[in-house]
């Protein structure tokens, strides 16, 4: 498996080299060709020691079934993720963001302890951004970059579908705490009030740890006002993104989230500049120049 994907980043190298100012057509080519011998689950490994997990290409049923929608919801509706992309086992954490950033958001403060393998946080949307944008120059003068690809942040629907993992339930987990310990971090089992290291809790079925609890994570989508809006939500959409507004998307739960109120589709929002110490992210490898 790991030949396959070293075969792979090899012949886009290659390629890349040949080409370095493509047209977007080009680079779709490229990109597709880079994936064509990737499968679910395939893994690439950054230099940061975050290993990024292969999702493909898929239709898939984005949202709570229309009879359960709550607040914080989008009615149940068919989303197309056209092109395959690669998405962070586990949050980003602390030795992550200081190998990038050179920086330590959360140091002294409140209900943040230091560690390694612990979530990073209290950094802002533009910080995560910028996170990704050096990540991605690091990976390409290293040889590590797949052709066409670049780290980002993933849109809420890259994100939702790696975190479904093939369900197409509202509540995975039924209000059941028991049930929820084996996967998440929330406020009925979490062992203080803080962000927890990743990978304390059992991955879902696509090979991610952390999508629920521990920390909410920022997508790419930019929205405006505190209300999430239903412009991504029409049924058969194509690589939904919203761009353009103040507010930006966090998904998942984290550690001070009740067991009754977490669900795979609940979605809140968060001011541009605003940071939180139960708030990160985790970074996709994807194709974005269609979205440039």
């Amino acid at each position: 498996m790991r030949g396959v994907v070293a075969l792979v980043l090899l012949v886009g190298l290659v390629l890349g080299a040949m080409s370095a100012c493509a047209r977007p057509q080009d680079a779709a080519e490229r990109a597709a060709a880079t994936t064509a011998s990737v499968k679910r689950g395939d893994r690439v490994a950054s230099g940061i020691g975050l290993s990024m997990v292969y999702v493909e290409p898929q239709t898939f049923a984005m949202g709570s079934p229309k009879d359960q929608v709550g607040f914080y919801d989008q009615a149940q509706h068919a989303v197309t993720i056209s092109k395959g992309y690669w998405l962070g086992e586990t949050e980003v954490t602390q030795k992550m963001w200081r190998e990038v950033m050179e920086t330590e958001p959360w140091k002294g403060k409140e209900h943040a302890i230091e560690g390694d393998t612990v979530a990073a946080t209290l950094m802002d949307w533009d910080e995560a951004v910028e996170f990704c944008r050096r990540l991605t120059l690091r990976e390409e003068e290293a040889g590590r970059l797949p052709l066409g690809y670049e780290y980002c942040l993933p849109t809420e629907a890259e994100w939702e579908l790696a975190c479904r993992a093939g369900s197409t339930a509202r509540d995975e987990f039924g209000g059941n705490a028991e049930r929820l310990d084996e996967f998440a971090v929330f406020r009925e089992n979490r062992d203080g009030e803080h962000p927890h290291r990743v990978k304390s809790r059992k991955a879902n079925g696509f090979g991610f740890f952390d999508m629920i609890g521990n920390v909410w994570e920022f997508c790419a989508d930019e929205v405006t006002g505190s209300e999430v809006p239903g412009d991504t939500d029409g049924d058969s959409v194509r690589d939904p993104y919203s761009r353009g507004g103040e507010q930006r998307i966090i998904r998942g739960c984290g550690f001070y989230s009740v067991a009754s109120s977490i669900s795979l589709p609940i979605r809140r929002t968060m001011g541009h500049g605003d940071r939180y110490v139960d708030t990160g992210f985790r970074p996709a490898l994807a194709a974005r120049f269609a979205n440039k």
